[in-house]
């Protein structure tokens, strides 16, 4: 599998990789990241990069970024720096928003992480294969004009595919 999942990422077959399976190797996923590097605005220093390698695990690397930010905000307000001329509503409303992110931060990572049951996968792709094959034959034997017939099944077929891709 890991060679099909390989042969596949260097031919661009992502769509059969999808379907076979083969794109959940954990090669895939690394070089799928990658491609896609976050970057950290100011910059991470030599002793965040220490504290950060430490640390066992994803998740728990972007909770100790969290209370560092937690801690960044409590103690500038303490201080009389950034945050000392607002008042303590506001500040709370900070940390109120930090929050949220985590909370969209775990939603996020437990959608990651539990994979979608790959029979069902397989299931819904051929069930649209063979829609679109019966919404053309049910469409072409109640329309007559090709004209109407062809734009309708168009859109038929991009509405039911499309919510099955959102979905």
């Amino acid at each position: 599998q890991e060679f099909v999942a390989e042969l596949m990422h260097d031919g661009n077959c992502w769509t059969l990789a999808y379907i076979f399976g083969c794109n959940r190797t954990e090669r895939a996923r690394v070089l799928y990241n990658a491609e896609r590097p976050l970057g950290v605005i100011t910059g991470v220093g030599r002793k965040e990069a220490a504290a950060l390698a430490r640390v066992r695990g994803n998740s728990a690397a972007v909770a100790v970024a969290h209370l560092w930010v937690q801690e960044f905000v409590a103690r500038e307000f303490t201080s009389g720096g950034a945050f000392g001329g607002m008042a303590p509503p506001i500040v709370s409303r900070v940390f109120q928003y930090n929050s949220d992110c985590m909370l969209g931060y775990n939603q996020a990572r437990k959608v990651a992480t539990c994979p979608f049951p790959f029979p069902h996968a397989q299931l819904s792709t051929y069930f649209g294969a063979i829609a679109v094959i019966d919404v053309a034959v049910l469409v072409s034997s109640y329309v007559n004009s090709v004209y109407v017939g062809t734009p309708l099944v168009f859109l038929t077929l991009m509405a039911l595919l499309g919510l099955q891709e959102v979905a």
